[in-house]
């Protein structure tokens, strides 16, 4: 599990995550999760008044559910034969981004 709680951190995914969790709460929080990801990953984001900014693989396959209240959601991911990424956004003040270029 990745915590921003009063401030921006920026992390790393080992390569081959399988499940992960990351919370935004008053910061913002960039993951670099683009070493691998097992196929059929699931990446949870709880952004409440942060940022959350997720870079994975290059030519992921990217499935999206969670809502969002007042916050932006943006994947920017170009399809590819990656590996298929499940990406859950929940947020309430905060933007999240998904993108397979530099977090």
């Amino acid at each position: 599990m990745q915590i921003a709680l009063l401030g921006d951190r920026s992390s790393s995914l080992p390569a081959d995550w399988a499940n992960e969790t990351v919370v935004a709460l008053i910061g913002d929080i960039r993951v670099d999760a683009s070493a691998g990801a097992s196929d059929g990953a699931s990446l949870t984001t709880v952004g409440l008044f942060g940022d959350v900014r997720v870079q994975v693989p290059p030519g992921s396959r990217v499935r999206q559910g969670g809502f969002g209240v007042l916050g932006d959601r943006r994947i920017d991911v170009s399809a590819g034969e990656g590996p298929q990424v499940e990406i859950n956004v929940y947020s309430l003040f905060g933007d999240v981004v998904v993108t397979d270029g530099p977090a």
